[in-house]
């Protein structure tokens, strides 16, 4: 065998046991790596307004930090507000969703043959019991996931301060030096401004729209448009479908209100995330759609929802890292998709 043949069958077979052991320690270490990779892409993205305060208005650094630590607490304590109330007011509903859930139940069992059925009395009740017990589940779901994020949101914004405060100017000049910390840092910054720009006119379109139909919850289905944005392929889809049960439940509800519910925030979905997000974002990231597909499974199962989210910046800093090693460029040009380049063999 070639010794770079060799040399490349013992770097694959390296790469497959770290992949391995590096994916178990991920999975194992998740309580502690997923708020504080939160934390430093919310840094990376902060960056910008320090160096400004820094530039232009002449503030000096730790000044600077604490003023933009300030203003992303205020920030998220608003958002964190308005999302409280808003599943408060849901909570305070539910009995009123019940009682949708019973006529729902109540005009599908009318549909239902009378010989389809022994006893529609008794199976209608049935229905009804099983649906109001999974209506509390999910509220109580509900509540739970919100307490989960003020918790874990305590241990990012430990972690930011961390990181921010943790670099000195000196070190950021060094950072910057390194060619491959520069690179990721920079296209990271882009993807994480740009996606959040996107991701925020997005869910203010589609709140908006919401909002003229008479949707109830209208911040927390605009705000988990704007969170689900970050997913790729399947987060805009799950965005669009959640507010339907809600209308569903609605005695008001009627079938042309169900219609432009799901059809005006698809179109919306669609045309920002295949025409417009496209011509912004261009081939920053350099990932191909069958590689963001398997990385969102990867991450996924290691961290869950969180995996999703950070699936696309996780992945475009690997394919960096790879890029600039000669051995494992081939794995880096078939993470972009260029499976046709030509590959030289002395």
């Amino acid at each position: 065998m070639h010794p770079d043949s060799e040399r490349r069958v013992q770097t694959v077979c390296l790469l497959v046991i770290s992949a391995v052991m590096i994916a178990f320690s991920l999975y194992w270490l998740q309580p502690v790596l997923v708020p504080f990779i939160l934390a430093l892409f919310i840094a990376i993205g902060l960056k910008p307004l320090v160096n400004m305060q820094m530039t232009h208005l002449k503030l000096p650094r730790g000044v600077s930090v604490v003023s933009t630590l300030l203003l992303s607490i205020v920030v998220l304590f608003l958002i964190g507000l308005l999302v409280t109330f808003s599943v408060h007011d849901l909570l305070g509903n539910v009995a009123r969703y019940e009682d949708g859930v019973a006529n729902l139940i109540e005009k599908g069992t009318e549909m239902i043959p009378e010989k389809a059925m022994p006893s529609p009395e008794v199976f209608q009740r049935d229905l009804q019991t099983f649906a109001r017990s999974a209506l509390r589940k999910v509220a109580a779901f509900a509540a739970n996931t919100l307490i989960l994020l003020v918790s874990n949101g305590v241990l990012v914004a430990v972690f930011l301060c961390f990181l921010l405060f943790g670099c000195s100017g000196r070190d950021l000049k060094a950072i910057d030096d390194e060619s491959v910390r520069d690179e990721i840092e920079s296209k990271t910054r882009y993807y994480i401004l740009t996606k959040t720009a996107i991701s925020v006119i997005t869910g203010l379109c589609v709140g908006l729209v919401l909002w003229m139909l008479g949707v109830e919850a209208v911040i927390v289905f605009a705000l988990l448009t704007v969170l689900l944005n970050f997913i790729p392929s399947i987060g805009s889809f799950i965005a669009t479908l959640l507010p339907l049960p809600l209308v569903l439940l609605d005695p008001t509800c009627t079938f042309t209100k169900l219609v432009l519910v799901l059809i005006i925030p698809m179109t919306i979905q669609t045309i920002i995330g295949n025409i417009i997000e496209p011509q912004v974002m261009g081939r920053n990231l350099r990932l191909h759609p069958i590689t963001l597909l398997l990385a969102l499974i990867f991450w996924g199962a290691l961290w869950g929802i969180v995996g999703m989210f950070l699936a696309v910046p996780l992945t475009a800093m690997l394919r960096i890292l790879f890029e600039k090693s000669e051995l494992t460029r081939p794995v880096a040009d078939v993470m972009g998709g260029q499976l046709s380049r030509d590959q030289s063999v002395s």
